[in-house]
């Protein structure tokens, strides 16, 4: 495995975890005002919806991602669903029903994909389609300023003081006599037919709620 360290394990799970959880905080906290704001759209009850946008012959239903990595294949059949749902309630209304996910940076094309009624929509594409402004995605960039790398010593120590909570509970449950790691017993912990009850380390990771400061 090449894995010696206990940290090294800690924050290579914390990463994993926070890899995903920092694609849905960075969109809803960051960039799902400003689709909002520049819009003129509001706020969607529906599941897995963030903004509509009404006029006279269209609605149109936007989820919001970050970036293109933000769903799997599982995920967007999802979204797909919930679209489908939306779009069937609102059938009445007579109107042209537009469902997008909408990523604030990255690239992709606009077309329907196979079997899916949404178009996705990335980067430039995006925010110009909301806007009208083909440059609005670098003006945006430019208003963000210095503003992510001061908050980055604010998410770095939020981390490192989680990396030490955790690798003192990893150490207690899975220590060897010689100070190293008890493979044994983190293998039977990740993959035994018995899902572990007692871990405190299983539960905290579980019921960990990690969403940095990046954004506030």
């Amino acid at each position: 495995m090449g894995v010696k360290e206990l940290a090294e394990i800690i924050a290579q799970l914390l990463q994993a975890r926070v890899s995903s959880s920092d694609e849905t905080h960075f969109g809803d906290a960051f960039f799902e005002p400003i689709v909002l704001a520049v819009s003129g759209g509001h706020v969607s009850g529906a599941t897995g919806v963030d903004v509509e946008i009404e006029t006279n012959n269209q609605f149109k239903a936007i989820a919001v991602k970050s970036g293109t990595n933000a769903q799997n294949a599982s995920a967007q059949s999802k979204q797909n669903q919930e679209f489908n749902e939306l779009r069937s309630r609102l059938h009445k209304i007579g109107k042209h029903f537009d469902a997008v996910i909408g990523y604030c940076y990255g690239r992709t094309t606009g077309a329907i994909p196979k079997g899916k009624i949404y178009r996705r929509l990335a980067g430039q594409a995006f925010w110009e389609e909301l806007t009208g402004d083909a440059d609005f995605y670098l003006k945006l960039m430019r208003f963000m300023g210095e503003y992510p790398t001061e908050h980055r010593i604010e998410y770095e120590a939020e981390f490192n003081e989680l990396v030490g909570r955790f690798n003192e509970e990893f150490k207690s449950e899975f220590s060897a006599l010689d100070g190293g790691i008890d493979w044994e017993k983190l293998i039977a912990f990740n993959s035994s037919k018995e899902k572990p009850n007692n871990s405190k380390f299983a539960r905290e990771v579980a019921e960990a709620d990690y969403q940095p400061s990046l954004v506030e």
